[in-house]
């Protein structure tokens, strides 16, 4: 599969607002909550918000205020989804993840709470680091270096921490499932 035509784009294309480069983004997945779908950029101590690809108004705002606890000059972030079973009943609200160096911050967003910096590699046996991003899709989380991903399936219940099966480091160009535009 090759790339869309016209793309990449620039971020600035579709939201002006925004710096030109960013630390991290996430897509909110819950869809109990009233944040879900809304997507946050970060970079430095700064954080926007968007919904339909408008931002909120009072946007930028910082980091320590939106996140207590999580650091700035982030270099990945990622959601966990809540689990919601039949019924609408939540086992498990989202969780959001927050990358720096060799450590991870969990963040609850129902409760503003973040954990303490914890060691990647202590928690997530076989991490190769540096991380420079992070997707999440469904319970599925590919953490991306410069040139290689690692995929990880996550648990579906209600751990306080995060185990994954690591598998093999892939080339970048598999994740994306395109070809190399390589001139």
């Amino acid at each position: 599969m090759t790339p869309k035509k016209n793309y990449p784009k620039l971020i600035s294309t579709k939201w002006k607002e925004l710096p030109p480069s960013i630390d991290a983004a996430i897509r909110m997945q819950n869809p109990t909550a009233d944040q879900d779908g809304k997507i946050f950029f970060f970079k430095g101590s700064n954080y926007w918000k968007y919904e339909n690809d408008q931002m909120e108004p009072g946007y930028p705002k910082l980091i320590k205020d939106g996140f207590p606890g999580v650091p700035n000059n982030l270099d990945a972030a990622f959601t966990q989804p809540a689990i919601v079973v039949k019924g609408g009943k939540v086992i498990r609200e989202e969780r959001l993840f927050f990358i720096k160096g060799k450590k991870f911050f969990l963040y609850d967003p129902v409760t503003g709470n973040s954990s303490s910096p914890q060691s990647l590699q202590e928690n997530w046996v076989g991490i190769k680091l540096p991380i420079t991003a992070a997707l999440s899709l469904k319970n599925e989380m590919f953490l991306i270096g410069k040139k290689t991903f690692q995929k990880i399936l996550l648990l579906t219940y209600t751990q306080d921490r995060v185990f994954g099966n690591i598998h093999q480091q892939k080339k970048i160009d598999q994740l994306l499932a395109c070809e190399s535009t390589k001139a």
